[in-house]
């Protein structure tokens, strides 16, 4: 993964040793040397920032460890995810690869399926967006992506690149979703919308709950006034 995580700050809590009340110890079958990874870790901020760790830490107040066992996620995956959580930013790169998009639909989706961190997923969504706002190049179909593109086609354009993210692509639909519908609402016709339901189920699934999460749109429920 070559974006970057960046701390926030100059000082840091991420795996501080020094103030320390509780550890981390995370495991994967993905790991080939079935290693356990020991993070050092806060009560106070996992509680504030995770339902996930809230939850765990509710069942054990006097828990000096807290096992985590992940047969989906490697430990750079969960890595990533703790130390958005502990406030690093997620630091996009011109033209990211379709391996580097995976990799922040991961934070993203351990912060939505797993973990339960709102922070965590507005900042991976966050960075989805900047990506999609101002890149030149497609990170999964490496086609130009120009406002004039999305503009002269928009339906195919749209509909490829969902279907292009493969195993991703519920997050990837919702977080694309999301995008499309705050961003270029005037250019969803009821035409693209059909298209969406002969490609995909679930993508017309995320597409009509970002609609409706935003209110609608104006030019195709007739309710301009």
């Amino acid at each position: 993964m070559t974006w970057l995580l960046r701390p926030a700050i100059d000082h840091n809590l991420f795996n501080d040793s020094q103030y320390s009340d509780v550890e981390i110890h995370f495991s994967s079958s993905w790991d080939r040397t079935k290693e356990t990874s020991i993070y050092h870790c806060h009560k106070a901020i996992l509680s504030m920032k995770s339902t996930f760790f809230r939850q765990k830490l509710d069942s054990e107040p006097n828990a000096k460890v807290l096992q985590v066992k992940d047969d989906r996620d490697c430990k750079d995956h969960f890595e990533a995810f703790l130390k958005v959580l502990y406030g690093y930013t997620i630091q996009p790169i011109e033209n990211p690869s379709r391996e580097d998009i995976k990799g922040i639909i991961d934070i993203h989706r351990q912060a939505t399926t797993k973990y339960g961190s709102p922070d965590v997923q507005a900042a991976a969504c966050a960075t989805l967006q900047t990506i999609l706002r101002h890149q030149k190049e497609d990170p999964c179909l490496t086609v130009n992506y120009t406002e004039m593109d999305l503009h002269d086609d928009f339906e195919s354009y749209v509909v490829c690149y969902y279907r292009d993210c493969g195993p991703y692509e519920t997050d990837m639909g919702r977080i694309l979703c999301e995008f499309l519908v705050k961003e270029y609402t005037t250019l969803l016709t009821e035409a693209t919308l059909q298209h969406m339901i002969r490609e995909s189920a679930s993508f017309a699934r995320d597409a009509l709950f970002a609609i409706l999460k935003h209110g609608g749109i104006p030019h195709l429920t007739g309710d301009e006034h």
